[in-house]
């Protein structure tokens, strides 16, 4: 990753673990085979409480139940946990 502050949790694409310009190019290659597909990404931000941390263990399992109950994780995704910025 190219943040200092940002971690990759998970993914099933990949190419994540390459440059991000790979990453781009296998989610617009994969969204060109679907005429389908007219939005082909979908961003969710998620924070825990103020004072809330959570573990990298608990982040996964938020991370899969998330997938599973979006039904998402039959998509491609990517999994990225910033640590360099604080929310009220």
């Amino acid at each position: 990753m190219e943040k200092p502050n940002a971690e990759l949790m998970m993914t099933n694409v990949a190419s994540a673990y390459g440059e991000l310009t790979d990453l781009a190019k296998a989610f617009r290659v994969t969204a060109a085979t679907n005429p389908r597909v007219k939005k082909p990404v979908y961003h969710l931000s998620i924070s825990p409480a103020q004072g809330d941390t959570l573990s990298t263990a608990q982040w996964l399992t938020l991370l899969k139940d998330l997938l599973k109950q979006r039904h998402l994780a039959e998509h491609q995704y990517i999994a990225v946990l910033h640590r360099d910025a604080t929310y009220p």
